[in-house]
């Protein structure tokens, strides 16, 4: 072939890598011109491509994008833009027009007709159109044969992969000379098919890609021919995909959507390019071998993110590294703040320890930083916890918070018409309850959601569907700071939809979904302590299900952290604090809660002793790294919960406590109780409140009386009685000496012992309070009645998961008749929230 200057054939008859053909000399050519270059990437075409190293090769195509994702290897140096081909005359003007079907008739035949009569009008008007039926199989070929044979005049021949080139030359040979109407195609005459006069287009299978559906539309709508007129496509539009509906709208202006829509598939791929192009290697990772030829455009990524407010700098060249991987390569960018790396993890499946049977898998990180909003978002194909977090300790400089759930689900702001498919409540409850987290699934999830829901539920995790600027997506968050939508992208793609999310994260203006999701509060953040007394603090429902160990210096035996009681104080001459002590009776250590300049814990003197905590993994980490990543939930006196930077208000509800029912008038000094001494010795013949009660429980109608005042208790006295159907009522009872005289003014009188009774309704499952009762007997705990082969029969062995409970509060201090509003509402907000998790009303015993 050296005698020639040019050599025109196809991959087919000259790539090496058919075995026909051997290796030509690799400087044969000095240029290699390629056409339909989108087909590039095929082991076929790349080979030829590759034979001549030394020559220069350049690309052509009009769809410089392939379904399949894979790159088409090149740089851009020269666009056409497709309205600037329709400027020249290239391209001409096309029509959509709809189909639409009445009830029992049949769509083919429709579809039939109205292709016939667009081709007579195009005839009568001097056109000298063919038409293309487009089918999707060798047999609707068939069957669409047959029917444009009865329902219409056209002359048409069927055309598949399965016919010989001299059965297919001769079709397109009677179609050029006008002998033929046109042809039914199974995904034939598409690339190198030159036919002017092809005009008409019926799409009984509609294409489902749109990189193929625009190439298929750019063949008809060419003008190199005379006597031709507008390009026109039919289809059913109830058969149009979903994904194209966009693309399928009828409009006088159609031809100009479809520019648009392919200019923008062109732009996208120009813009994607350029961004990859900007990616350094870090040069701090040695790069293995075997990926040096990796190229980004391989990437395509599921769309999901853990997302992080940054309090710090972010240094994103800082070099990766983390446990239990290998980090192979990684790249840069600083434009546009983004680092990527692939780590190797090799592991052994958990059924074996021989080492010959490791695996190993790749992993892509990529990790994008938002200045402007602060933010910083990861996403992995190792989506882990633990993973997230050495992932931001690696590149930040100070520290990282997930982001509340009022933030998170700011990313729903940008949707209209959202249906959701799963959505999460989370009970407002403290601790382990029937229904801790609430799941509802199907079509409409939303739907199923009621206003009285609000009540008892704020929102947890979504998942749905709706309607953005950029057209029909899903979207997916949850209270752990994550967000999903189930696509794939690339990383030009993925950055860009990080960068609109961030723009809604930071955008605190309030908005509403319309949909009844809004019954469901997401918490309102706050940068400042609210000015309201703490009632009560608790762990976070997961310590409940399986609690962390907690070890204290000088104490031989680990202790369980659900064993503690909590106490917080916040003093209005320190209001940016809470002042929070968790004690044991064998120590206490005391803490501060600041929101300043993020929500955190510290200790109140670094000098005191540490308390350290274990979990699953046996790795034991300081109590207040704990606390950080799980924070104590605060119960405030007006019935709202502060969790991290985020309140939780209490639904309106004006309803009074009722005193008359609920409050009960005990003579104390008739009884001989000292109304000060909650327990203990008292100066005869005074008694203390919790002696008073025992008394009056025992000899009373309950069947169990159990005495567990101490740290960790469910209350002081717990009782058992039997409802008239056999099942068990549970009572707790928590007790409170009076601060002085009887009053209805001494708020305080009644703030300790209402933070214990928000925190009682766990008690009514049956499994934690069995467990409860049976640890404490061992540790001290005493029945006063009963014992604890009583309490297995009454309780333990009870086919009810969910027992009646009512609380009490004991408490002199507290007067029926000198009753002040602060503590009626007080009162009144504590009893609501028992009977929104299931229990009685709250009751009172108290002074008259």
């Amino acid at each position: 072939m050296r005698q020639y200057d040019v050599v025109i054939s196809t991959p087919n008859s000259a790539s090496p890598a058919q075995k026909a053909v051997s290796n030509p000399p690799e400087d044969l050519f000095d240029l290699v011109l390629v056409d339909e270059a989108h087909h590039s990437p095929a082991p076929t075409w790349n080979a030829l491509c590759e034979a001549f190293p030394k020559a220069r090769v350049v690309l052509f195509t009009a769809t410089p994008f392939r379904r399949d994702g894979k790159e088409i290897k090149g740089k851009y140096v020269y666009t056409y833009p497709i309205q600037k081909a329709f400027e020249d005359g290239i391209y001409g003007e096309m029509q959509y027009i709809p189909v639409t079907v009445a009830s029992g008739l049949d769509p083919d035949k429709e579809l039939a007709r109205q292709t016939a009569y667009e081709f007579a009008k195009d005839k009568a008007s001097g056109y000298q159109h063919i038409v293309m039926v487009r089918a999707n199989t060798r047999t609707q070929a068939i069957k669409l044969q047959e029917i444009y044979g009865k329902e219409t005049t056209l002359r048409l021949e069927v055309v598949h992969s399965g016919l010989s080139n001299r059965a297919t030359e001769r079709t397109v040979a009677q179609l050029r000379k006008g002998e033929l109407d046109g042809v039914i195609c199974v995904n034939m005459l598409g690339e190198g098919f030159d036919l002017p006069r092809l005009k008409i287009a019926a799409l009984h299978s509609p294409h489902r890609s749109l990189s193929v559906t625009l190439q298929f539309l750019g063949r008809f709508a060419r003008v190199n021919g005379e006597g031709l007129g507008d390009a026109k496509f039919l289809a059913i539009q109830e058969e149009i995909n979903h994904d194209m509906e966009s693309l399928f709208q009828e409009s006088s202006a159609w031809g100009r959507r479809i520019r648009a829509i392919g200019q923008r598939q062109i732009s996208k791929e120009i813009q994607t390019r350029e961004f990859l192009e900007e990616f350094e290697n870090n040069e701090a990772i040695g790069d293995e071998a075997t990926l040096d030829d990796l190229s980004l455009y391989s990437f395509s990524l599921f769309n999901h993110a853990k997302v992080y407010q940054v309090h710090g700098e972010v240094d994103l060249w800082a070099k990766p590294a983390l446990q239990g991987f290998t980090v192979k390569k990684s790249w840069v960018n600083r434009k546009h703040a983004t680092a990527a790396f692939i780590a190797r993890e090799e592991s052994l499946p958990k059924w074996t320890s021989a080492g010959v049977l490791s695996t190993t898998e790749y992993h892509l990180f990529v990790c994008h930083y938002d200045e402007k909003a602060g933010l910083l978002f990861i996403c992995a194909t190792c989506r882990e916890d633990v993973i997230f977090k050495q992932i931001a300790a690696l590149f930040v400089k100070g520290h990282v918070l997930g982001l509340s759930l009022n933030k998170i689900n700011r990313v729903l702001r940008s949707f209209t018409s959202l249906e959701l498919f799963n959505v999460g409540m989370r009970n407002r409850a403290t601790g382990t309850v029937a229904e801790s987290y609430r799941q509802i699934a199907g079509s409409a999830a939303h739907v199923a959601i009621e206003k009285s829901d609000g009540t008892l539920y704020h929102r947890g995790h979504v998942f749905g569907r709706g309607t953005t600027p950029d057209g029909v997506t899903t979207i997916g968050l949850s209270s752990l700071s994550k967000v999903w939508r189930l696509e794939q992208s690339k990383l030009p793609q993925l950055i860009g939809w990080f960068t609109s999310m961030a723009g809604d994260i930071v955008n605190p203006a309030p908005f509403t979904t319309g949909i009844a999701l809004d019954y469901l509060d997401a918490g309102v953040d706050v940068e400042v302590l609210p000015a309201l007394t703490v009632l009560a603090a608790d762990w976070q429902n997961g310590c409940y299900d399986k609690p962390p160990l907690l070890f204290v210096p000088g104490v031989t035996r680990p202790m369980s952290l659900i064993d503690t009681d909590i106490s917080v104080n916040w003093l209005p001459e320190k209001p940016d604090r809470y002042e929070v002590t968790i004690r044991l009776e064998e120590g206490e250590v005391n803490l501060i809660y600041l929101l300043s300049p993020y929500p955190h814990f510290e200790y109140r003197d670094e000098s005191q002793t540490k308390w350290e905590i274990e979990r699953a993994a046996k790795r034991r980490y300081d109590i207040i790294e704990y606390l950080n990543e799980n924070p104590l939930r605060f119960h405030l006196a007006d019935g709202s919960i502060l969790e991290g930077n985020q309140i939780f208000p209490v639904p309106a509800d004006d309803t009074p406590f009722d005193a008359e029912t609920l409050m009960e008038a005990i003579d104390w000094q008739g009884n001989n109780v000292d109304p000060y001494r909650e327990f203990g010795e008292c100066t005869a013949p005074l008694r203390s409140i919790h002696d008073w009660l025992s008394e009056r429980l025992v000899n009373g109608s309950s069947e169990i009386v159990f005495y567990d005042h101490r740290p960790g208790e469910c209350a002081d006295y717990l009782t058992v009685d039997l409802n008239d159907d056999g099942s068990p009522l549970i009572r707790l009872y928590h007790c409170k000496g009076a601060g002085g005289k009887p009053s209805g003014e001494r708020d305080n009188d009644l703030f300790d012992v209402c933070g214990q009774v928000t925190k009682s309704t766990r008690w009514r499952n049956r499994k934690v309070l069995v467990k409860q009762v049976n640890k404490r007997t061992q540790t001290g705990s005493v029945f006063r009645k009963g014992n604890l082969k009583m309490f297995a029969e009454l309780v333990a062995s009870s086919p009810q998961h969910q027992f009646a409970l009512e609380v009490y509060i004991v408490q002199p201090g507290v007067s029926v008749q000198k009753l002040s509003t602060k503590s009626s509402n007080l009162m009144a907000t504590i009893s609501r929230g028992l009977l929104a998790h299931g229990c009685e009303r709250l009751r009172v015993l108290c002074s008259a």
